[in-house]
Order: C-alpha cells, then structure tokens, then sequence
C-alpha cells in the first residue's frame, strides 16, 4: 500500500474507493466508484448516485454460516482481550482490580466496539482478497474523533445521522491504514470543518420539569428509607411502570427502595498526545486482535481514560449508600457513573441482578444478553432459559407491564411499528443488503393494502432515522404517521385493533403478545437469524399465519382479516401458536406486581 500525504484529491487510476456516505470525500469526476457497502448509499445522496458508474462491492458472507462464524469470531475476541484491557487499566489508574470490574465499567463499550470493529475489518479483508486496484482518501490521524463516554460512542456509531458517516470515516481510514491492499491512499482533510470535533453528542433524555420534580423527591424519600431502614435493595433502571414502582416500595416492608440518577459522566477531551504513548500488551494475537491492541487506544472513551478520577468522585456522589442486591435491566449499557458505582458494590459483595428489558434471543446477536451474563450474578428472563456456567438464569415476567389489553371490537387503528436499521451494523444482526431491503419493504407493504386497511393505519417509525417518515411521506402524502415516544406504547396498543411488525428483535412484539394485542409480524429474511429457542416458536407462527416471509403476503392476508380481525386472533389453534410465544418470550403473570413484590422479598 502506498501513503501520499496531500491536501488535494488525485486520480491515480479509474476506480475510486468510496467508504462511506459523505460525499465530500468521494471522487465525482471518477471514470468509476466502487462502493465498499451499500450503506454508502442514502435516501439522501440517491440523486448523485444515480448520476454515477459505481458498483457495490459484494457482501463478505454468502451464507447463514459465514455470519455465524464472523459473530463468533468477533466475540471470542472480545473474551480474548478484556482481561489485557483490565491489566492496562489498572496499570493507568495504578489499582489492582478484577477483569470483572472493569468489564461491568467498559465491557459494553468494549464489545460494541469490537462487534463493530470486526464487522468492518471483514468488509476490509473481502475487498483485499478481491485485489481490486483502487484510491481513495482517509481522514488524517489528527483529524479522528475520541468519543467522552460509551453514550456518546453509541450515538455516533448508530443513533445519529449527523455524525454516523465521519465517525465510520474514522474506522475505516484506520482499519485500511493497517491493512495492505492494492489501494492507493490519499490523506487529506475534509473540504469542511469537522463540525462536531469539539460538539458533544451523546443523547440527553429531557424530562418534562414536573415529572423531573417528582422523580428527584421520590429519589429523595428512597434515600432517607435507605438510610433509616437500611434497605437491602435497589431497584434502578428496571422497566417497571411508575405504578409497579410504587406498589413494590410502598409493600416491601421497607426492604426495597429505588434510585434513578440521570447524570452522565463529566466531558473531559482526549489528550491525543499523551495517548499516542499508551500501549496495550497482548501476545500470540491473530491479525484482527493484533490491529485492534495497536489503534485501541484512540477510540477509549475519555471517561476512562483522562476523566475516569472525576467519573468515579461523581458516582460516589450520585450513589453514596451500599446495598446487598442491585437491581436493573438497562443500567449496566451506557450509564457509565451507575457502572462504576455497581463495579464498586460488586468488589464489596453485592449481588447483581439483571431483569431482561428487550426481545433478545428472538434473534442471534453477540451483544444481548452476552453483557449481561458476563457480569451479573443473576439474570431474570421474560420466560426462556438457556444453560450458563458464570450466572443464574431464572424466569422472570415482563417487568414493562403490569395488566393485559381486552379485545374491543370498536377499535380501528391499524398499528404499524417499525425498528431502526442502522446503515452501519453494530451487532452482526443484519446482513449490510439488509439496510435497503428493509425500507423498501415498508414502501412494498403499504403498497399492497386495500383502501379500507390503508384509511385506518397509522405508521409508527423510529424517528426520521435513515429518513424513514420521508420515504413513507414521499410516497404516500396522506399516510398518518405516530411520534415514537408520543403517545407512549402502551397507551397506543390500547387504542389498536391489529398491530403489525417488521422485525424480529422487536421489544414490543413482546409487549404486544403479553397484553394479548392481535399482531402480524413479516420479515424477509436474508440469512436465517433466529435463534434455537425462537426458530420453533416462529415456524408455529408462520404455520398459523401470524408470521410471513415477505411484506406481500402479510398485506394480502391482513386486507383479507381486515373484518373480522378479534375472531380470527381467537382461534384456538392460532392462540396455542401465541402462547407459546407469550411462554418464552413475553410472560406476563395475573397480577404482575405481586409476582414480582414476592419474588424481590425472597432476596432478603
């Protein structure tokens, strides 16, 4: 490979390289492009694109097993090279702690990150074994961008359209950096400022002022129980609804009390300088651990690094009482002043207990539950079980609810709920053909309703993520679209007549089966990615008609049930498919509450 150190783009020969979807460092006047994936191509840039010669370069996975070697490999890593990480911790902060501490403080940082590397570094790897000459223009090292804490890592990695491209621009300039290939490189900066080098862009949930009010005196009157009582438990970023959460505090004799602090870690910068001396020691690596050890160091988020003694003198602040058990289901991902307090408990002997809060293990995936497992003690599931060495895994219930939906006949609204597709992959669940086939499914669905089906839906996106309400808004102008936080799920499912879903790893399709709302899910599958436990549970749908294979057949059907959708969904043979599906996946005792106020109290 050769290195040209420029500040101008130059045609070495007739292919350019594109990496991403920013244009400004494409070759426009290129006799051809070759796109490395197809999330170079937006909804946004499709004018230009269809203005050019280009060629998507072919997927590294043919096949269902080529992914499913690529995810484990990717994850064996991970396992491979957290207890070096842990070592280079402690060596920085001069302490002496387990790799356990440390994987509950970055390990869901560290894996995202090696899920995300890995994924790229095979694109990497497919596009050098083609030996294809190209050029193609890299972001300067000086240029790449250190994220302050893991939200901020997921946020432009996934959740940011703004940011997505120049922080993939980073990965991929440092991964073809390291790799050889028969690609002519140009350094160069961007012909614009990089707009976000000094702009945090981590997401903030913004409370409304009487709900912040109320939630900081309950916060308040926990703690004063705590501190009186002594109480064993905290319950912490757990799903409950407000109304569980009082039940259980108010008829937990004292022993339970809860605590939910949304402060984030302090934004420090990465001194870059003081970085490039920090090193990594591992040993007997492969090529991929090898690359990951040298650059690691630049992608760390600075709340472990140069700010870590302020994130540890905040999480004492925000969290200054112990407890015997910790309860939660989202604090152990991204909030990282909560991580380092549970690391500390941890260390002191508290139990960890996990409640499952999302539709893992309908799909493979290497980050849920993966995460979990690795550093609780115990993980309450939504009904399934699987056999794991390291922590204890008991049914739990569906904490998100607390009482089921009744059928009404008087109810019109046709719900259908839509995911986010990241255009880059985080976590090996979709296939990069994936991104294009899953919008495109949703215009094809719509399509194919009838007149009556189409006046009563109303589509509920994932935000404009990917410009998902401009497509269905470019095409059908009258389509009645429903906010994703407004009105909140459940409230809408009880004003639903039949929702429909178009994704597997759906935490409402659990929500929706456990208050017994009628549901059609399709999917148009281009690897098989279900899991052991949810491939059994899918077929029964799919014999049943509740689940199809393509958003053709689903339309056709539900135009078909349109009138007479409650006797359709109570049919014997078709509940028995759903309570399956409600046993594994979505359990929900009679009196949820009191299921889970008796099983809380067997902790003391």
């Amino acid at each position: 490979m050769s290195v040209e150190n420029t500040s101008h783009k130059t045609k070495q020969n007739k292919t350019y390289l594109a990496l991403t979807a920013d244009t400004e460092y494409w070759d426009l006047e290129a006799d051809k492009i070759l796109f490395l994936g197809n999330w170079c191509k937006t909804y946004q840039n499709k004018h230009i694109i269809d203005s050019l010669n280009y060629e998507v370069m072919p997927s590294p996975w043919e096949n269902t097993e080529d992914m499913d070697i690529s995810r484990k490999k990717a994850y064996s890593s991970y396992k491979n090279l957290i207890p070096h990480l842990a070592d280079f911790m402690n060596k920085l902060h001069n302490m002496n702690e387990t790799t356990k501490y440390w994987e509950i403080i970055l390990g869901w940082w560290f894996l995202n990150f090696m899920s995300i590397m890995y994924y790229r570094y095979c694109f990497i790897k497919n596009f050098k074994e083609l030996d294809i000459e190209t050029y193609t223009t890299l972001k300067d090292e000086s240029d790449y961008y250190t994220t302050h804490d893991c939200a901020e890592f997921i946020a432009v990695v996934f959740h940011n359209d703004k940011f997505v491209d120049d922080f993939n621009m980073d990965i991929f300039s440092i991964l073809l950096s390291e790799i050889k290939t028969n690609t002519t490189i140009n350094r160069n900066q961007p012909v614009y400022p990089n707009s976000y080098n000094k702009t945090y862009v981590r997401y903030e949930y913004k409370l409304p002022i009487g709900k912040k009010i109320k939630e900081s005196l309950f916060n308040v009157a926990n703690n004063v129980t705590k501190i009186i009582f002594k109480s064993p438990i905290l319950l912490t970023y757990t799903y409950f609804p407000v109304s569980s959460f009082l039940f259980l505090t108010k008829n937990g004799k004292r022993e339970i009390v809860f605590n939910k602090n949304r402060k984030n870690a302090p934004i420090i910068n990465a001194n870059k300088e003081k970085r490039l001396n920090l090193n990594i020691e591992f040993n007997n690596a492969n090529e991929f651990e090898t690359i990951i050890m040298k650059i690691i160091t630049k992608f760390i988020p600075t709340a472990y690094i140069e700010g870590f003694h302020e994130l540890q003198k905040l999480s004492k602040r925000c969290y200054p009482n112990s407890y015997k058990h910790i309860i939660s289901s989202t604090g152990w991902y991204a909030y990282d002043l909560f991580c380092v307090f549970v690391a500390n408990a941890q260390s002191n002997g508290s139990n960890l207990i996990s409640i499952q809060h999302g539709g893992y293990m309908l799909t493979k995936d290497i980050l849920w539950p993966n995460h979990e497992l690795n550093i609780v003690d115990y993980l309450y599931t939504w009904g399934w079980s699987i056999d794991y060495s390291d922590a204890i895994i008991k049914k739990g219930a569906i904490s998100k609810l607390n009482n089921s939906v009744s059928l009404m006949q008087n109810r019109e609204k046709i719900l259908f709920l839509n995911s986010a597709v990241p255009r880059y992959c985080t976590d090996f669940r979709y296939n990069s053909l994936f991104h294009d086939i899953y919008y495109e499914d949703q215009i094809i669905f719509v399509k194919n309703l009838n007149t009556n089906v189409f006046n009563s839906l109303k589509v509920r996106p994932y935000g404009n993520m990917n410009n998902a309400i401009d497509r269905y808004t470019d095409e059908f102008p009258n389509i009645k679209i429903e906010k994703i936080w407004e009105p909140h799920l459940q409230v809408s499912l009880s004003e639903t007549r039949l929702l429909i879903i178009d994704h597997l790893a759906s935490t409402s399709a659990c929500e929706a089966i456990a208050l017994n709302v009628p549901t059609i899910f399709f999917w148009r599958p281009v690897f098989d990615d279900f899991t052991d436990i949810s491939k059994p549970i899918y077929d029964k749908l799919r014999e049943v008609q509740i689940f199809f294979d393509s958003p053709e057949s689903a339309a056709s059907y539900i135009n078909e049930i349109y009138d007479n959708i409650e006797d359709w969904w109570l049919e014997p043979k078709r509940q028995e498919a759903i309570d399956a599906f409600r046993n594994t996946f979505a359990y929900l005792p009679e009196d949820s509450d009191k299921w889970w106020l008796d099983e809380l109290l067997s902790l003391v």
